[in-house]
């Protein structure tokens, strides 16, 4: 299987966004200033700068979840050890 990684990326999780009602597979990347969400559906990058996120936190019982807010649109991320990520990108400088 041919696997190729984002160049610079800290972190690449595969994962699930739920946005509003659509649920969107996809590419979970955490580099520097900046969080990528690449789809698997129609090849769409989804760009949330860190400077811009509003709340960002875990929520959900069994099965964590990430979600991000920006403005007022909220974001939620199903993906393997949610909580380890939320804590990367806490301990991680606003600006790198």
């Amino acid at each position: 299987m041919d696997r190729t990684y984002e160049r610079g990326a800290m972190l690449e999780r595969k994962a699930v966004m739920k946005h509003g009602r659509k649920k969107i597979p996809g590419t979970f990347i955490v580099k520097g200033d900046r969080i990528i969400f690449r789809s698997l559906i129609g090849r769409k990058e989804f760009i949330f700068h860190r400077t811009e996120i509003v709340d960002m936190g875990i929520e959900g019982g069994v099965r964590k979840k990430l979600y991000i807010v920006m403005g007022k649109q909220k974001y939620l991320f199903s993906m393997k050890n949610a909580r380890d990520v939320y804590n990367l990108l806490l301990a991680l400088p606003q600006h790198l």
